[in-house]
């Protein structure tokens, strides 16, 4: 009876299994087209398919980085990342979403702007249009998809300000989740300017979205909790 019994389930598992395997080499051969026979069509449902943008590969690039080195008017140096967006879709940087053909800079300072020492996004842009900055150093590189992730989870997670993560290691840090050029890191402004250098940097090259007053955050809080808070007037008074 036991043998009998395993026979009839052995021979039902190798029907099914016949049945199976062409039906496999199909939707391999054309996915597509084995799908949409099994699936309901628009005319049949009386809806329209919604479009539904592709999302990125993370090997895709969506827009390029830049590392940026000034002497600042009031200490030895400044150093910021810049990102700009050569893509046909808005993507998020951090908390903040660029457009199309626009950029955003980011910067961590101490006591140098009103709303307080942290992270700060377009300060650079627009004290820089506003006021210039002339005498910049930078490198730029292709940002990835995969690695824009990066960049923003490093944001997130990356407001504050100490001796190590001052503007210099921190924008160290973006910058190597953003690019394959590794600098070391070395938080000294003019020891990131030599790396700068290094990989090619060019004098007044940069060329940053010049964006309004309303378009300057401040960055309060980290991971799940961090926002945005747009900054006083106090934070923009002054030069890079």
């Amino acid at each position: 009876m036991k043998n009998t019994f395993s026979r009839s389930v052995t021979a039902v598992l190798l029907a099914l299994i016949i049945a199976i395997v062409p039906l496999s080499a199909a939707f391999a051969a054309d996915g597509g087209a084995v799908l949409s026979a099994l699936t309901p069509s628009d005319a049949a449902t009386g809806t329209d398919a919604p479009s539904v943008p592709d999302e990125p590969d993370n090997s895709d690039v969506v827009g390029t980085i830049s590392l940026a080195f000034r002497l600042s008017h009031i200490s030895f140096g400044h150093v910021w990342v810049y990102i700009h967006n050569t893509s046909d879709e808005p993507f998020e940087v951090g908390l903040y979403t660029v457009q199309p053909g626009e950029g955003v800079s980011l910067g961590n300072f101490n006591l140098t702007r009103s709303d307080g020492r942290g992270l700060y996004y377009n300060i650079e842009s627009h004290c820089g249009n506003k006021y210039g900055i002339d005498g910049t150093i930078a490198v730029t590189d292709k940002l990835t998809y995969g690695r824009l992730q990066a960049v923003s989870k490093v944001l997130k997670n990356g407001n504050r300000f100490d001796p190590v993560y001052n503007c210099t290691g921190f924008a160290l840090t973006v910058w190597t989740a953003g690019s394959a050029k590794l600098i070391p890191f070395i938080p000294i402004p003019c020891v990131a300017m030599l790396g700068i250098v290094m990989w090619g940097g060019k004098l007044n090259s940069l060329e940053m979205s010049d964006v309004p007053a309303e378009q300057v955050y401040k960055q309060i809080g980290n991971g799940s909790d961090a926002y945005l808070k747009p900054v006083s007037e106090g934070s923009l008074d002054s030069k890079i």
